[in-house]
């Protein structure tokens, strides 16, 4: 399989109005030239990004399979992790609204590092939005981790 483009995109954040409010964003990803789900979903932004993180993690780290969740749908990434000549990944983004019948809406695979570079790009946008506005401490704690785990 000849490699995919694959871009995260993130906007349009809300901000919680209280210590116990949660940002959302719209938050979606570019797989193939496809929008997954579609372009400007909105979702929980820190909680999405942080599970595509998750993911990648376990995959670099020598995993064969990871899963990552957009939580506002029936909205999943599985992940494969392939060798070539450079380590690469494979990627369906599916809907599961039928459990048993799961529809790939996108399918690719990107090298190990193109994924980590896009996932990094969005978490530094998430980090440059988020830093410094109320009640968002603990997303800028989440996501300076997220940072961390991909640059290790």
């Amino acid at each position: 399989m000849a490699t995919t483009s694959i871009a995260w995109h993130i906007t349009n954040f809300c901000f919680p109005r209280s210590a116990d409010g949660i940002i959302t964003a719209d938050v979606w990803l570019t797989l193939g030239g496809i929008d997954y789900p579609v372009e400007r979903w909105s979702d929980f932004a820190i909680s999405v990004v942080s599970s595509a993180v998750t993911a990648y993690t376990e995959i670099a780290n020598g995993e064969n399979e990871a899963w990552s969740y957009f939580f506002d749908g029936s909205y999943y990434l599985y992940y494969r992790r392939t060798e070539a000549d450079e380590p690469t990944v494979y990627i369906e983004a599916n809907c599961d609204r039928d459990e048993d019948n799961p529809v790939s809406i996108a399918v690719g695979e990107v090298p190990l590092e193109q994924l980590r570079t896009a996932l990094a790009n969005v978490v530094q946008e998430i980090l440059t939005a988020v830093r410094g506005k109320p009640y968002t401490e603990k997303d800028v704690e989440i996501m300076d981790r997220k940072m961390a785990d991909l640059n290790a």
